[in-house]
């Protein structure tokens, strides 16, 4: 995950997962499909940047997280908390993404046309999701989050048809926690 910060001419947060092959990377919040020169390819012990602006603009900051050793489906091997994933859309309800190594406490879904990301943590009810732009919660995204997976609606942001999906997911441990809380509009801890 890699967010630029300088104050005049910000640029949308992007990612990448270890499934993403070729050189492509997604945004969260901007409603467009992934683009190429950002998050070139990820290597052993770090990542490669192409030339974009929206990961590497001469002299500006960027901050960036990495979380390594996700459970990949491809060799069955990496952490028992975190993985990622992608899956094709067919358009279906009620779907059913399995065998994932746990049940999950969050999940984030982009798909690779013009959709902004969407997540949904187990501290949201009904078959809510949220989305990293300012939408309201919504349903028909990810609808529920199962003991090995999770399902999701028909709603283009999940279930595109033809669209590769790129996901990833992470389970609540000693390291990673979800949960809400109501603002009171004055300092709380």
């Amino acid at each position: 995950i890699i967010k630029h910060v300088d104050q005049a001419t910000d640029q949308y947060a992007v990612f990448r997962t270890s499934l993403m092959h070729g050189d492509r990377t997604h945004y969260f919040a901007n409603a467009v499909a992934n683009f190429t020169g950002g998050i070139t390819s990820i290597d052993a012990g770090g990542f490669t940047l192409g030339s974009s602006a929206t990961v590497n603009t001469s002299g500006d900051t960027y901050y960036w997280t990495a979380f390594g050793n996700a459970y990949n489906p491809e060799t069955g091997t990496g952490a028992a908390d975190f993985t990622v994933g992608a899956y094709t859309g067919n358009n279906a309800d009620d779907r059913n993404i399995l065998r994932l190594p746990f049940q999950p406490d969050l999940v984030t879904i982009k798909v690779d046309n013009g959709s902004s990301s969407v997540f949904r943590t187990s501290a949201m009810s009904g078959d809510l999701s949220s989305f990293f732009i300012a939408n309201p919660e919504a349903a028909n995204y990810i609808q529920t989050l199962n003991s090995n997976g999770f399902q999701v609606g028909n709603a283009a942001h999940v279930a595109s048809s033809t669209s590769l999906i790129h996901f990833f997911a992470f389970k609540s441990s000693n390291t990673f926690a979800v949960n809400n809380y109501t603002g009171t509009g004055s300092g709380q801890n």
